[in-house]
């Protein structure tokens, strides 16, 4: 699910509107950092991506907008390498500075989740419902956690319920299946479950 919930964030920004202003309109080289900061793959590249990122969150003319995508990315940094307490401080930075932005609340619940601490996961998600209310997504992920935590089943009910709804499909199944078994409810789990494997999940 933390796979998940990173893919999720990354939805959100693939289908953001294009119109949308850019944090990064301005100076070339705010652009280049931009660029080198979102793009971390090997050793080497999340090297290069930290220190675009910090020349971002250093920088003298970068907005807020722009402040929040580079913590948040720094963050994944830090999370790729194991570093979950510099991971934690980007991350909340990233939401302070954007109280908005519903890609950094994911990333603070998928490293939550990392850490067990599933009910301040669930909080993250009530941020992006907040922002997103018909995010289908953040609904099975909210539902996800709250299963884990295992408190608060019917409200979980709730947002499975409303991520089949929002046809999030087989994932929103798996989930309510954990679910359904988590209360015993053993046919309801397997059917569950049968309907994420006939629609390809894994």
């Amino acid at each position: 699910m933390i796979r998940f919930a990173l893919a999720a964030a990354g939805l959100i920004a693939a289908t953001a509107s294009a119109s949308a202003q850019s944090p990064f309109r301005g100076p070339a080289q705010l652009e280049r950092w931009a660029s080198e900061c979102t793009n971390a793959q090997g050793e080497y590249d999340l090297a290069d991506a930290e220190r675009s990122c910090t020349a971002i969150i250093r920088s003298d003319i970068a907005t807020s907008g722009a402040r929040a995508f580079a913590y948040r990315q720094r963050g994944l940094v830090y999370f790729q390498r194991g570093d979950e307490p510099r991971a934690l401080a980007d991350f909340s930075d990233a939401v302070w500075y954007n109280p908005h932005f519903a890609e950094g609340y994911i990333s603070r619940a998928a490293l939550y989740e990392a850490r067990g601490e599933y009910d301040l996961g669930a909080a993250d998600y009530d941020e992006v419902l907040r922002i997103l209310p018909t995010f289908g997504p953040a609904y099975n992920a909210r539902c996800w956690l709250r299963t884990l935590s295992g408190r608060n089943l019917a409200a979980a009910r709730i947002d499975c319920d409303r991520a089949i709804e929002l046809c999030v499909g087989a994932p929103a199944y798996d989930t309510r299946g954990l679910l359904n078994l988590k209360e015993g409810r053993f046919d309801a789990a397997l059917a569950d479950y049968g309907t994420a494997v006939e629609a390809g999940y894994e």
